[in-house]
């Protein structure tokens, strides 16, 4: 009881953070769209909360907060035709004494993990929407809109966040290994093109 009072503030964050998401991928000129906005809720705040359960796995101090520049520009961005999504983040204390090298590493696995759930859920949008078109399921309409915004969505969410710049998921990957950053990288890019011609 008293650890879920303590939690209670990054809950009411969470709830504030995927509010003020549906917002910004609803307000014109995007509408209104079930799909999108599952898909796009489930991409953000699970990448999030999987570095938060890694982060914790490895005896780290994560807690998930909003920022108020971050809410400040998803909120600015209401009124542009491009939507910037970053109402919050997980705040990581790690634990004391590590080495540089152990510092590295730990700092990319968390940060890979985030995205890796990204492809992950792409990977299953991806898989009923194949299974679909080659008749070995089916699966009513609402389903398969949603597993084809779930694939689209996921994918560029693990592209851009692999990107090796500046506070990026990518740049932690990439200073703790360049192969699991390539492999990581070939997989999000792997699917990114594989929807870009879904598109087309």
């Amino acid at each position: 009881m008293a650890s879920t009072i303590r939690e209670l503030p990054e809950y009411v964050s969470l709830v504030i953070g995927w509010a003020l998401i549906v917002a910004a991928v609803s307000a014109p000129p995007w509408g209104f769209n079930l799909h999108r906005i599952t898909a796009i809720s489930l991409g953000f705040m699970l990448h999030e909360l999987m570095h938060r359960a890694v982060a914790r796995k490895y005896g780290c101090f994560a807690r998930y907060y909003l920022d108020p520049f971050g809410v400040l520009i998803t909120v600015i961005s209401l009124l542009l035709p491009i939507r910037f999504l970053a109402p919050g983040y997980v705040g990581i204390a790690m634990p004391p004494f590590l080495t540089p090298y152990e510092y590295k590493e730990l700092s990319g696995k968390i940060a890979v993990s985030g995205p890796l759930m990204n492809i992950a859920l792409s990977l299953i949008g991806l898989i009923i929407v194949e299974l679909f078109k080659y008749r070995v399921i089916l699966v009513p309409t609402i389903v398969l809109f949603f597993s084809v915004e779930l694939f689209i969505v996921n994918a560029w969410l693990a592209l851009f966040n692999l990107i090796p710049l500046g506070p990026l998921d990518g740049a932690k990957v990439f200073k703790w290994s360049i192969v699991k950053w390539l492999i990581a990288f070939g997989m999000a890019v792997a699917l990114f093109m594989y929807s870009y011609r879904l598109l087309m």
